[in-house]
């Protein structure tokens, strides 16, 4: 059945990194969960990783706060929690609904939005009754409504599904229980200058380079390539996977984005590696990027010609009705003269790399290069993205800001957090 968005969720869907919701479905009233997670956490669910819902009641000053979510098994060592509390009387009595049932409907979208896995699920009531005998009863709804008594009660969720962690009074019932998944489909999208994005889709790295794509692609039209090509050596090969340029500049001094990704299979076999063994893959592609990006940055400042993946100059523009004069010439060399960014784009920022070692040769990279260099997964670069409100000067910025927190804390994993 189709599921239609609510207004609510979809601004959720635009703004919120992650997350799990529950939402009546705009056309037919239906109650829907929907989640947004990230795609290599998607893959691993599509490639059979266990997911649980979690229903949880906490009991803070006297008030009690509903809260439920997934944990999803995509390592076995370290599983991956998304949760969020009810905000109102009305999300606690579709909560309620959904404990009762014995199924209900689930849409997953990825980073970018875009819908890409349905599924029926089939769960039994009465394994969440100690959660459903203590919901708020109905119009008990202050402690939904105040944000600071939420914010302490998911500390308290947080907490509890920590290794060994010690019992507290305050969560006064919970419940995991898993989600048998029926009727499972790959749903299918087409994104104009992208293509179609699914699950179908075996090629997960080049996948994830045109999911960044599109991301550069909003915020620089016009400035965009997805696999470029570079002469050198009188022979033409791929320069990076993106490289995007603002053409229509706030400021004389911004640079250029370049941009190099790696992804991390979502198989059956890879969901029971070790935690070290993903990390120490991880890592090393990342570092293996590290060196491309300094490869592609040196031949940008060399001047070297650069062309589409079709063969074309990227300074000649395409024939398009009146975008002569309505943005800048694209002047690649004097762009790459300038203070730009290199990205390590990577499908999951995982705990366990050494983050300290990939700060070390982001610097060191950098300052030979002369670029400001990052490691993001698509999560924080949508996020990065999102926020810039189309304006490469200030993703800039924000980038600038995020490499001196590295070089602070001597650490690559830095997530951004957005006050609303």
């Amino acid at each position: 059945m189709l599921y239609l968005p609510s207004s609510r969720i979809r601004e959720l869907l635009k703004v919120e990194q992650a997350g799990v919701w529950l939402d009546r479905s705009s056309n037919t009233k239906e109650l829907w969960m929907v989640a947004k997670l990230p795609m290599n956490v998607i893959r691993a669910i599509n490639a059979g990783a266990l997911v649980l819902l979690g229903s949880w009641v906490v009991e803070i000053d006297g008030k009690r706060v509903a809260a439920f979510g997934f944990r999803v098994d995509d390592n076995p060592q370290h599983p991956t929690l998304y949760f969020g509390a009810c905000r109102s009387t009305e999300q606690v009595e579709d909560l309620r609904a959904l404990l009762t049932t014995t199924w209900f409907p689930l849409q997953v979208h990825n980073e970018t939005f875009l819908p890409v896995l349905h599924a029926d699920c089939r769960i039994v009531p009465e394994r969440a009754r100690p959660v459903l005998d203590l919901l708020p009863p109905v119009g008990d709804s202050p402690a939904t409504q105040q944000r600071e008594l939420r914010v302490r009660a998911l500390d308290v969720i947080a907490a509890s599904a920590e290794p060994d962690a010690v019992p507290d009074a305050r969560l006064r019932a919970s419940c995991l229980q898993p989600l048998v998944f029926e009727r499972t489909q790959s749903l299918k999208s087409y994104v104009p200058g992208t293509g179609l994005v699914c699950l179908d889709d075996k090629d997960e790295g080049n996948e994830l380079e045109r999911l960044g794509f599109q991301a550069f692609d909003h915020l620089c039209p016009f400035g965009a390539f997805h696999q470029p090509l570079v002469e050198y050596g009188g022979k033409r090969r791929e320069l990076c996977d993106i490289l995007a340029v603002s053409r229509i500049r706030e400021q004389e001094d911004e640079g250029i984005f370049v941009v190099q990704s790696k992804v991390t299979s979502a198989t059956p076999e890879s969901l029971g590696r070790t935690d070290a063994r993903r990390a120490a893959s991880i890592q090393k592609n990342i570092l293996c990027a590290v060196g491309q990006l300094n490869g592609a940055i040196r031949r940008l400042r060399a001047g070297d010609r650069i062309f589409r993946a079709d063969g074309a100059p990227v300074e000649v523009d395409p024939p398009v009705p009146d975008l002569k004069g309505a943005v800048e010439p694209l002047n690649i060399r004097e762009r790459a003269s300038k203070i730009g960014h290199g990205i390590v784009l990577v499908s999951d920022m995982h705990e366990g790399v050494d983050w300290k070692a990939v700060a070390r040769e982001l610097i060191h990279v950098g300052e030979a290069a002369g670029y400001l260099c990052h490691v993001l997964d698509l999560r924080e670069l949508q996020r990065l993205v999102s926020h810039s409100a189309g304006r490469p000067a200030m993703l800039e910025r924000y980038l600038t800001q995020r490499w001196q927190l590295m070089v602070q804390h001597k650490s690559a994993l830095v997530r951004s957090q957005f006050l609303r």
